[in-house]
């Protein structure tokens, strides 16, 4: 989880510095939502490793699922535009759908955290759901 945060803070400061794109945004608000976009995915990950016989398997099985969604939402190029109140269940509310909206959003329109709740509150139990079922799924391991 750790490189996670340190890839998303260099992704931030190469966009920032190196191609002058300027944060409109609170940096705490854009990171509280990168910290919890990568707990979903890191508890997407440790579901899908739940299901799959080998490490190997669970990569290829979490990358085909997740590049699916995330290639359909890729064709909804509007960036900046945030969509208030965002109703949970459905492909709107797969981790790699909710944070690029949100992350435009930090860059090009520059609120606060008031207007992202919803989206972080949505991430946050879409991952607290992952590592629950991950938990209750998984088999005992022999010591």
């Amino acid at each position: 989880m750790a490189v996670a945060l340190i890839q998303f803070a260099t992704l931030v400061a190469l966009a920032v510095l190196m191609f002058q794109v300027p944060l409109k945004g609170s940096a705490g608000t854009l990171l509280a939502g990168g910290l919890v976009y990568v707990l979903a995915s890191t508890g997407f990950g440790l579901l899908i490793s739940v299901f799959a016989t080998s490490q190997t398997a669970a990569i290829f099985a979490a990358a085909i699922i997740t590049i699916l969604p995330a290639v359909a939402v890729l064709r909804n190029v509007r960036p900046g535009v945030i969509v208030a109140g965002r109703r949970l269940g459905g492909r709107q509310d797969l981790p790699q759908h909710v944070f690029p909206g949100d992350q435009r959003g930090y860059f090009h329109q520059g609120p606060g955290m008031g207007l992202f709740v919803a989206d972080v509150l949505s991430l946050a139990f879409i991952a607290l759901i992952y590592f629950v079922v991950s938990v209750v799924l998984l088999k005992k391991q022999e010591r």
